[in-house]
């Protein structure tokens, strides 16, 4: 809203613009701009009353844009155009629908010379995007099981991505290289399953006045989880045959998430927008029932068990064997302040921040400088960050473990 006079004076020239005069490239950046802007447009038509463009009648039906002398509706310009008159893709990461699940709306027009260069990086930067774009699930005990989730933009627009082989097969050269690694050989022999789509606006500033200190470069909340409304932005990982059980509950008037662990192993994982970090602080609170006091074995395979672990994913939004994490846990046996590396992947460092059971049934808080653990760890600054996840396990001693946790939040400063 602050610069919808600089919008419509865009608008206007688009209206004005003369298309006979255009390139292929410059024809397809007009478009997409015109695409991108028209949303926006049409959206602060009902802003801020809005909880998703889904909400205004008609809303990609309605011919009332201008471009080169003609009226047009959103359709027409990524139906009749965009996709009909251009053999590319790639657009489809590039134009968006102000929703939680589209692409991100990139911070600079789109040019006709730099063109190719700009639809790789919104390709990317949306199949980087573990909530949105893509992720691999494993199973920890079997990587046959693995299947890949991807965007249902994948599942409506199909045919555009299949022209010249599968859908897995276009998108392999813009996956990360972990990504790319973690599928291997798999083009066509993996399961693929679409990710529900969030159309709720995305309405960042409005819902979360906190985060927008970022355009400060001041710090400011990146994730903040309560569990007052539930963990549907939580998903579960199987890291066993038996799953521990994650679930909210009541203890003293306060919703709290509960993890029970009786001979096995879960992870309860939420993706985070760590992109763009110089500085990174997480907070929560966590409380056990008892320590695994009598696992001695806590850095070897056979004792790699703990009634609480804080992970933060960096990378990748799961946990396998090629994710960088951190992990903090409360041991039983190795002295707090110890860092080790994970028995099974030297990816992941364990730094014990509790141990025994002198805290045992009390509310702990915590507060970590993660950039800072990861260099400590691994000598290397880290990727960015992607997820935070919450592990009680108990299948390698063959042990239980209860642990409740609550008032999770990232505090982050962004790169100036």
């Amino acid at each position: 809203q602050t610069h919808e006079a600089q919008l419509d004076e865009y608008l206007l020239s688009l209206a004005t613009s003369d298309l006979a005069s255009l390139d292929e490239g410059e024809q397809i950046a007009l478009w997409i701009n015109a695409y991108n802007a028209y949303t926006i447009k049409l959206i602060l038509t009902r802003y801020p009353d809005l909880r998703s463009i889904r909400d205004i009648p008609r809303r990609w039906k309605i011919r009332n844009w201008a471009v080169a002398g003609d009226t047009y509706s959103l359709d027409d310009i990524e139906h009749k155009i965009l996709r009909r008159e251009f053999d590319e893709p790639r657009i489809h990461f590039a134009i968006v629908c102000a929703s939680v699940s589209c692409p991100q709306l990139a911070a600079e027009a789109y040019e006709a010379s730099r063109l190719d260069e700009q639809l790789d990086t919104a390709a990317r930067r949306f199949l980087a995007d573990a909530a949105r774009g893509f992720r691999i699930e494993t199973a920890a005990d079997d990587r046959r099981r693995s299947e890949i989730r991807i965007s249902s933009i994948f599942k409506w627009f199909r045919k555009d991505f299949e022209r010249q082989g599968s859908v897995v097969e276009y998108i392999r050269p813009f996956l990360t290289a972990e990504d790319d690694a973690l599928l291997g050989n798999r083009n066509d022999n993996v399961r693929v399953r679409h990710l529900d789509y969030d159309w709720s606006l995305n309405d960042y500033c409005r819902n979360r006045p906190r985060e927008c200190a970022q355009d400060t470069g001041e710090p400011h909340t990146r994730f903040k989880e309560d569990f007052t409304n539930g963990s549907d932005r939580w998903r579960e990982q199987r890291l066993d045959r038996r799953s521990t059980e994650y679930r909210i509950v009541d203890i003293d008037g306060e919703a709290v998430l509960e993890a029970v662990s009786t001979n096995a192993a879960a992870a309860f994982i939420a993706p985070i927008d760590g992109r763009n970090v110089s500085h990174a602080e997480l907070r929560w609170e966590w409380r056990v029932m008892a320590s695994l006091s009598e696992n001695d074995k806590e850095t070897e395979k056979d004792g790699d068990d703990y009634t609480a672990r804080v992970f933060v994913l960096f990378g990748k939004g799961e946990l396998g064997p090629d994710t960088r994490a951190i992990a903090y846990a409360w041991a039983g046996q190795q002295p707090v302040g110890s860092v080790f590396p994970n028995p099974y992947t030297s990816k992941v460092a364990t730094l014990v921040l509790r141990s025994g059971d002198e805290h045992a049934q009390e509310w702990v808080t915590e507060q970590r400088d993660v950039i800072a653990d990861y260099r400590n760890a691994f000598g290397e600054a880290p990727p960015d960050l992607a997820a935070v996840a919450i592990v009680v396990d108990t299948d390698d001693t063959n042990g239980s473990a209860t642990a409740w946790f609550d008032n999770i939040e990232l505090i982050v400063q962004n790169r100036r």
